[in-house]
């Protein structure tokens, strides 16, 4: 319940997680301050709506209201991942290695209007001679017509570097950004919201001094006629390399991110995979 509070953005401009208390399924909330409540909103898996005498502008003490719970119908989610050097978990639940720089596409729904993508940089691994790889130094998502970017530890929303804290964006498109991660949540359709997670971590080997890795969560009615490598195998991953003229990535991005990975232009799939 509190992480579910915490991310539907109720208690934005007012401390009031600690107040919250769960009594025979309701929620009573203690409000001691001046709060914008929205009437409803998102939780994971429940549209709530609260149940208030007075408009949402509100200014109480220690006065107790309930919130009453409309069911959305749970659906099916898939998930997918990929990480490391780079390892997919893709959403039919196989896990394969692919190796490549430059940028894929990782998960794209036209039903939801959303499409990730990450930027693989190469990687020299000193083990029983040297071995080539690549990391993922980037990654980008487009949900509607904003799209959100983390680079290392910065989130860009069209453009902007953007605080820690959840920013509710038009079209219901909420980003969540912490310390350890961005959560993109897309809006929610007859088939449920679209989910995609980036973290970073420092790793020193990288050229960029990080590495990301990306979680995408869809509806699995939408996974038939989704692409990237969350779709793909090992033999099909070079098919989702995206031109960098029609990429998500801002061009700027792109060219910090060449200039440290591959600054000859060698930011190309390779002719094989790795096994």
């Amino acid at each position: 319940w509190r992480e579910d509070f915490h991310h539907s953005g109720l208690f934005l401009g007012a401390s009031c997680l600690d107040q919250l208390s769960v009594i025979a399924g309701k929620a009573y909330l203690n409000l001691t301050a001046q709060v914008d409540i929205p009437q409803c909103y998102l939780t994971k898996h429940e549209k709530h709506c609260l149940v208030l005498p007075l408009p949402p502008m509100l200014h109480l003490a220690a006065t107790a209201y309930t919130s009453s719970s409309i069911s959305v119908p749970r659906v099916p989610f898939s998930r997918c991942s990929t990480w490391g050097v780079p390892h997919v978990a893709s959403y039919g639940r196989t896990v394969y290695n692919y190796l490549g720089s430059g940028i894929y596409s990782l998960s794209a729904s036209v039903e939801a209007d959303l499409e990730a993508q990450v930027f693989n940089c190469p990687l020299q691994i000193a083990k029983r001679g040297t071995l080539q790889t690549s990391v993922a130094v980037g990654a980008a998502v487009r949900v509607g017509n904003i799209t959100v970017t983390k680079l290392g530890f910065a989130t860009n929303v069209d453009g902007v570097v953007q605080p820690n804290g959840l920013h509710e964006l038009s079209g219901g498109i909420t980003v969540d950004i912490s310390d350890e991660f961005t959560l993109v949540r897309g809006p929610l359709v007859a088939e449920g919201f679209a989910e995609i997670r980036m973290s970073a971590r420092a790793m020193v080997s990288s050229p960029t001094a990080w590495v990301h890795s990306v979680y995408s969560q869809l509806p699995s009615t939408l996974i038939g006629s989704s692409t990237g490598l969350c779709m793909a195998g090992q033999k099909t991953a070079t098919e989702q390399f995206v031109s960098k003229d029609v990429s998500i990535f801002a061009a700027a991005d792109v060219a910090l991110l060449e200039a440290a990975c591959c600054p000859d232009g060698s930011c190309a799939p390779p002719a094989g995979e790795c096994e």
